[in-house]
């Protein structure tokens, strides 16, 4: 009897490292992107977001994706496009979380997208096809590193978990430490996440970041140029003047011009006693159609950091300069000096709108990370956390957005880890909301006004805190009346006593 040897078959390698990858176009961009049909959406990279020229926002309940770190991140940015591949376009709805993405990838298809366009996957083919198309995918191997940030000039947060403040972050990583009456976090030591963030700190103007996500656009009522002649300049500050051109020109905030548009600048002494070039735009302004973009509400953004127990504050430097001016725009900023006639090439303080642009680009750097206590207004970001850990990976997902963004913060106006922050004319501690007490103060020492401007401006810093006041507008009907253009100001004993 001879046996029968079955031969061994070679077992398949097999490796969680392998991910099927296929070249796509986002709108007009070039793509990389994973098939991955225990997905179950559409994801897009923010890298990807910011080089799109055209984009249609859908409005989208918020949804908790749990992103490769194990952190939960709800989103609630999405946008409508199409997606080609070969020689068709499909359209599709790809939700921004660019936390769960990696280099070698920059847009997630999932079954949504599969089912909706009746793909089929064919897996021992490597094949993806449907009525239309069919295309063979690579196998593309992710390498364990991806993810983490660049080694260099790195700040590890790790090391600041049992610390309540460490606004120097300008000085090589020193921190200012503080006792906080909480037990240390707990730590996985088998597989320990590193949570870092480039210190995205400037030491001059030359440093600046440069964001063209959003790029601010002027658009005038008519084309008649706007001319004035340069403001006089007194002689002792005429250095300061060459100095202050000289400075924006090396860094490339403002450049030579030939516009037709022209208007004065001046030097502005800034309470440190240094000075600020600053345009007399008014002109402009006048004739600039305004962007209604709205901003935040001041109160709502307040109470969603009344629940919190630690808060973080960042300031961006030179925020304004920081998003870059449209093409079609920069000769209408053109400013006139004894020196010559200059334009910005980045956006400036004063422009009528520039307010909205900048919201506008926040809106979209950190889209999506409102219930995680991030709130943005302008150019100041507030993080906000029950928790140490908690805080620790909010600030993680920020500073990585700002970095993708190249959107730099000043260091001397950043602190973090606080158990009391005064925000937007606020004081915020743990379960409180109280009023700043500086603004108060200013209250309390405000002279009687008598005049009717003087009226409205004391009703309107009063007014600021009216929910902290009981009966309010019982207690300013007598100032309120006062405001009437037909009512002569007398400061009876009704006015007086309102104050």
């Amino acid at each position: 009897m001879v046996a029968h040897v079955v031969p061994k078959q070679s077992e398949p390698e097999f490796s969680s490292c392998n991910l099927p990858i296929i070249n796509v176009k986002v709108g007009e961009i070039n793509c990389r992107a994973l098939i991955d049909s225990g997905a179950t959406l559409n994801l897009i990279s923010f890298n990807v977001l910011q080089r799109l020229k055209k984009l249609e926002y859908v409005e989208i309940p918020p949804i908790n994706l749990k992103i490769l770190s194990d952190v939960s991140v709800t989103t609630q940015l999405a946008i409508r496009t199409t997606i080609g591949i070969e020689n068709s376009k499909f359209p599709a709805v790809l939700v921004l979380a660019e936390s769960v993405l990696s280099p070698i990838f920059d847009i997630i298809l999932g079954l949504e997208f599969l089912n909706y366009h009746k793909f089929i996957l064919d897996c021992g083919n490597s094949t993806l096809s449907n009525d239309s198309i069919k295309v063979s995918w690579d196998f593309v191997r992710m390498h364990h590193r991806i993810g983490y940030a660049t080694e260099s000039n790195v700040l590890d947060i790790n090391k600041v978990q049992n610390e309540q403040k460490f606004s120097d972050v300008d000085k090589d990583s020193k921190t200012q430490k503080g006792l906080v009456n909480s037990p240390p976090v707990k730590r996985n030591t088998q597989k320990r996440k590193k949570c870092k963030a480039k210190k995205n700190k400037t030491k001059s103007l030359k440093d600046l970041g440069s964001c063209d996500i959003v790029q601010h656009e002027t658009n005038l009522t008519d084309n008649l140029p706007v001319r004035q002649k340069p403001y006089r300049v007194p002689y002792a500050l005429k250095d300061e003047m060459r100095k202050q051109i000289n400075t924006l020109l090396d860094a490339g905030i403002i450049q030579p011009s030939s516009s037709a548009y022209s208007a004065p600048v001046m030097l502005v002494k800034k309470a440190d006693g240094s000075h600020r070039l600053v345009a007399d735009l008014r002109k402009l302004n006048d004739k600039t159609i305004p962007d209604n973009f709205p901003l935040p509400n001041l109160t709502e953004m307040v109470d969603m950091l009344s629940g919190a127990k630690y808060f973080s504050s960042m300031d961006l430097t030179s925020g304004f300069h920081q998003l870059k001016m449209h093409p079609s725009s920069a000769h209408l900023t053109g400013i006139s000096t004894e020196f010559g006639l200059f334009e910005y090439t980045r956006m400036t303080f004063g422009l009528r709108n520039a307010s909205s642009s900048f919201q506008r680009l926040m809106s979209i750097v950190l889209a999506g990370l409102s219930e995680l206590q991030v709130s943005v207004y302008i150019d100041d970001v507030i993080v906000a956390s029950k928790s140490i850990s908690e805080h620790l990976e909010r600030l993680e997902i920020v500073f990585q957005r700002l970095t993708t963004a190249n959107l730099k913060l000043k260091p001397s106006k950043c602190s973090f880890m606080q158990k009391q922050i005064t925000y937007l004319g606020h004081t915020v501690k743990e379960g409180m909301v109280l009023p700043d007490s500086r603004n108060l103060d200013s209250i309390k020492k405000a002279l009687p006004p008598k005049t009717r401007k003087k009226v409205r401006s004391f009703l309107g810093l009063a007014w600021f805190y009216r929910r902290f006041i009981p009966n309010f507008s019982k207690i300013a009907l007598p100032l309120t009346n006062l405001t009437k253009e037909k009512i002569k100001i007398c400061m009876d004993r009704g006015g007086a006593t309102s104050v």
